[in-house]
């Protein structure tokens, strides 16, 4: 009964009058899980982004193949904040995905959807992930790539992090737009009100600059200068070992 249930909450999620009447069939959608993929299709198929992003939350709290499917495809939605909001949904069920997986995803899919699997394996910070993230970054094919697995990366205090973030230390190419943890972050302090202000775009959008930041912040030794870390800065770096 609960599927046939959950067509009749996200009709009244659709169709709320309030937050309060929006939120309590929402949550009947979440608890439910895989139960409840009738009303949550409803949701994700919906053209209002918005409740496609209501669908979305239902779905982290699913645990099931068909859950993890429509969260992957979810990744592609042409609404960038829905898609982000997929990443952070992976990034929370990141266990319930194989290695495997996360390597098609890597290798099938366009640039944003592999930007978006790194911000979630790095927000994850599962053991291991540093290396399937310092794998594809090796291959970055663009410079907003390489910064957001800098970004996956600064979760890591390992010796595979510290040595993936080294690398980057001489790509100087400018970088447009946000990245994925930025983009999120941004939408969730413009909920805090106008007079809310908060930056989260760094002085510099290089993955140098980026990276001489990260290996200070994670190793405990920042650069005197992150537009220009010196040798004996750089050596240090990469004499670091975690503790």
């Amino acid at each position: 009964r609960t599927p046939i249930r959950s067509v009749y909450w996200a009709q009244r999620v659709v169709a709320a009058k309030d937050n309060a009447d929006f939120a309590s069939h929402l949550t009947l959608l979440c608890n439910a899980g895989d139960d409840a993929r009738w009303g949550i299709a409803r949701l994700l198929n919906h053209q209002d982004a918005a409740l496609r992003q209501a669908g979305v939350v239902a779905l982290q709290n699913s645990r099931g193949a068909w859950s993890r499917g429509q969260l992957v495809g979810l990744l592609r939605d042409a609404d960038d904040e829905t898609a982000d909001l997929a990443a952070a949904g992976l990034a929370i069920r990141r266990r319930e995905f194989s290695t495997a997986e996360i390597r098609r995803l890597f290798t099938s899919a366009p640039d944003a959807v592999g930007d978006r699997v790194l911000y979630a394996l790095g927000r994850a910070a599962l053991p291991g992930d540093d290396s399937l993230i310092a794998e594809y970054s090796a291959h970055a094919r663009s410079a907003a790539t390489a910064v957001e697995a800098i970004d996956a990366l600064s979760n890591y205090r390992t010796q595979i992090a510290v040595a993936g973030l080294m690398k980057a230390l001489h790509d100087q190419r400018v970088v447009s737009g946000t990245t994925v943890a930025e983009r999120i972050a941004g939408r969730a302090w413009s909920g805090a009100g106008p007079a809310t202000s908060f930056s989260v775009v760094a002085p510099s959008k290089t993955p140098a600059y980026r990276a001489a930041v990260a290996l200070g912040r994670l190793t405990g030794m920042a650069a005197s200068d992150p537009e220009s870390p010196t040798s004996d800065e750089c050596a240090a770096w990469a004499a670091w070992a975690p503790r």
